[in-house]
């Protein structure tokens, strides 16, 4: 039984964590370290205020997710450990390039002998984005704690989409003026594009078009949360609706994702897009269209396709696919590839790959900043942490993934759509982050933990619901 106090509690710790959502995009995304780690101490101080305001037995809603909790928090041990001065002979047989590594430049400079060595090549590094990534464990678990009610979850994903919306308008607005109206210069090496192409208040392209693939779905997902009603059959009513308002700011995204010209970023979503559609076969929807519904339907689809042609949209994508080339990106995926084979147990150290990578890059690449990661998430956390965080990182994700993909296949209600949407941003963000470092960007990674956990937390929500009402 929850009282109304509890209640009150976690509605503001919720005001709380939609406050993070929305700031946090508008300070480049939180990649200047001083930044993101005002987000992170919020986050933290949230967390403690959500436990600490809840009784013991109140913490149902992790019981379903506990092993990959439970794996999540040994990932992020590890991260910890990586920063702790270990005896050199227990460092040796964990990880001896470590060892020749710091012996090398410890005897130039000291000419003694090396006791003690962290398993990281920077333990700075490693502790900042042991900090970083345990934030994002912290925001996962305080909107399951904060979400109670299917309104609260449609809030959520809600203020995520007007947030992304807004980033957007910005983005057109700044590249229209040609840059004119720009608060915050994108950090090099794109400080030299941001009115030539979208990135809105983010420094990277690639990174707003992350942003955009995560929120796209969902304008979709809470476009089937509004019933229709006798109104909206008449095109006023229907411009006045909710569903409405989605719809178009559905469109108007994916166009500004076409204006971006991300090549990944576009095939990540229609990707996405069609293997939910595979999994869930929504038949039963296809039946319910009649023949006013294909009607309009493909007016709408023929009227995207012309607005994308006489707008020159087409043309600035066709370009952008015809340069397609790997631009450095397999090269540095080599250099991943031969950080892991000297550190292959644990790694380099967590967050370390900027600052390894210069010894290992090819010179074709030079000390150009946009090689400082290596263009696929994957990748660089194999260099960074090792097989072992490698696994333990990726059993996390997948068991989350497949509990949202089970729990949508058992969910007959209407929240079910609003769960596939979920599904579908984080599948598109995950396919992405095979050819970009998404999870670098704080802002990226904090939406897709929050829209991950506001999917898995749907099919409680009637339960939930029922006892809010019990006094």
């Amino acid at each position: 039984m929850v009282h109304a106090s509890q209640r009150h509690q976690d509605s503001k710790v919720l005001l709380f964590l939609m406050g993070i959502l929305i700031l946090l995009p508008w300070f480049r995304g939180g990649e200047i370290q001083w930044q993101y780690s005002f987000f992170q101490v919020c986050i933290y101080l949230t967390l403690c205020i959500a436990i600490f305001k809840r009784r013991s037995s109140n913490f149902q809603e992790l019981s379903s997710i506990k092993f990959s909790l439970t794996v999540w928090s040994l990932y992020l041990l590890c991260t910890v450990i990586q920063t702790i001065p270990l005896p050199i002979g227990v460092v040796n047989f964990i990880n001896p390039s470590i060892v020749d590594w710091y012996q090398g430049t410890y005897n130039i400079i000291n000419r003694q002998t090396l006791d003690y060595a962290p398993l990281t090549l920077s333990q700075d590094a490693t502790q900042y984005e042991s900090l970083k990534q345990t934030s994002y464990f912290a925001l996962f678990i305080s909107f399951l704690l904060a979400i109670r009610t299917k309104k609260q979850a449609k809030t959520v994903l809600t203020v995520i989409m007007v947030t992304t919306t807004l980033a957007s308008l910005y983005a057109l607005a700044n590249y229209l003026t040609k840059g004119s109206i720009l608060y915050l210069k994108p950090l090099p090496p794109w400080n030299g594009s941001n009115h030539t192409t979208i990135t809105g208040p983010l420094s990277y392209k690639n990174h707003f078009a992350a942003l955009l693939i995560l929120t796209i779905p969902l304008a979709l997902g809470l476009l089937t949360t509004y019933k229709t009603s006798k109104l909206s059959h008449h095109p006023l009513g229907f411009l006045l609706s909710g569903r409405a308002f989605f719809l178009l700011v559905g469109v108007f995204l994916f166009f500004v994702l076409i204006f971006n010209t991300s090549r990944g970023g576009l095939l990540a979503l229609v990707v996405s897009l069609l293997l939910s559609f595979a999994l869930f076969k929504p038949k039963k929807i296809l039946k319910t269209f009649h023949f006013k519904s294909w009607l309009k339907t493909s007016v709408a689809v023929i009227a995207m396709v012309l607005i994308i042609l006489l707008s020159g949209l087409s043309d600035r994508l066709i370009n952008r696919l015809e340069s397609y080339g790997q631009n450095g990106r397999d090269i540095q995926r080599q250099t991943a590839l031969t950080i892991l084979s000297d550190f292959p147990a644990t790694g380099s150290g967590a967050g370390t790959f900027p600052i390894i990578q210069n010894s290992y890059k090819s010179e074709f690449l030079s000390g150009n900043k946009m090689w400082q990661h290596v263009h696929n998430d994957y990748l660089e956390l194999l260099s960074n942490q090792g097989i072992l965080g490698f696994i333990l990182m990726g059993l996390t994700i997948a068991f989350l993934i497949f509990k949202l993909y089970s729990s949508i296949k058992l969910n007959e209600r209407s929240t079910k759509w609003l769960q596939i949407s979920c599904f579908t941003s984080c599948n598109a963000f995950l396919i992405h982050s095979l050819i970009d470092f998404n999870f670098q960007l704080p802002v990226l990674a904090a939406y897709f933990v929050t829209i991950l956990a506001v999917g898995l937390k749907i099919p409680t929500l009637r339960k939930a619901k029922r006892i809010l009402t019990s006094e």
